[in-house]
């Protein structure tokens, strides 16, 4: 992917996790954004040392009026008008999801062109990584708000409310979702299929399916690069299917790379694309 060509690159402020080992959250899409050449900037909700799935992990959360003074500065810099999008991932704590809201919302009617991406960051294959009162504050105050949907297969089970067992039922549960909720776009990543595996993105025209062979699963990073990659993509004005294709290219590519690691190689894949 060269997206640095192309004209009128929007900035990206991502809020999501930082971690001490790996590549998740702030330190999976800080590096995809500078190889891409695009204009990022970060707010850590919560440091660990370690992504979840590595086991019970203390978190240093940001207090939710720090986040909230943190963003009332930020939004006062003439760098802030330069974003074309603010995406939010995992979360440290319920309290957060307030503040975040009204910031959004402030944000998008000062910058109407500005969208939302909202990476659902609650578990994968099928263990929660949040607690209830964050997962219900995600759905009921900041899905309302997305314009884009990032969600693994498990988190749309969430987000829908239902047990889904294939990829037809997963293409429903995600339109009916995208229709509800006026969605942009919706990407559900990672839906299993014999030796298959499958990212669907559903717009106003249309559904597409990305599909490649199946690799190592338990690597820890794959929807946080997804994400940020798609977004370097419509940030430079890629459409949401092309954008997608290619964020599923890059995060197989990357995964083929982690052997047996349980955190993906993000700079190792980086490199590999010089």
């Amino acid at each position: 992917m060269d997206f640095s060509s192309v004209p009128d690159r929007r900035a990206v402020l991502s809020i999501q996790s930082a971690v001490i080992y790996g590549a998740v959250g702030n330190d999976a899409a800080m590096a995809v954004y500078a190889h891409f050449e695009l204009s990022a900037f970060r707010l850590d909700t919560v440091r660990l040392a370690a992504h979840p799935g590595f086991g019970e992990m203390y978190a240093a959360i940001t207090p939710s009026d720090a986040l909230d003074r943190l963003l009332e500065n930020f939004f006062r810099l003439d760098a802030a008008k330069t974003l074309g999008f603010i995406q939010t991932g995992y979360l440290g704590d319920a309290s957060q999801v307030p503040v975040l809201a009204h910031h959004i919302t402030e944000l998008k009617t000062a910058l109407p062109a500005c969208e939302y991406c909202l990476d659902p960051v609650m578990g994968d294959a099928g263990k929660l990584y949040v607690d209830k009162a964050l997962s219900t504050a995600l759905i009921q105050t900041l899905l309302p708000l997305a314009d884009h949907l990032t969600p693994n297969l498990f988190e749309l089970e969430i987000l829908a409310g239902r047990a889904i067992s294939s990829k037809d039922q997963a293409i429903n549960a995600a339109d009916q979702l995208r229709s509800d909720y006026a969605l942009s776009s919706i990407i559900v990543t990672g839906i299993p299929e014999d030796d298959v595996m499958t990212d669907i993105v559903i717009t106003d025209d249309g559904i597409a399916e990305h599909s490649h062979r199946r690799e190592l699963s338990g690597v820890s990073g794959a929807g946080d690069m997804f994400t940020a990659c798609y977004l370097a993509g419509l940030s430079s004005g890629l459409t949401a299917h092309l954008s997608a294709h290619q964020a599923s290219e890059a995060v197989t590519q990357c995964t083929r790379l982690a052997a047996d690691r349980r955190t993906l190689p993000v700079a190792e894949w980086l490199a590999s694309q010089s």
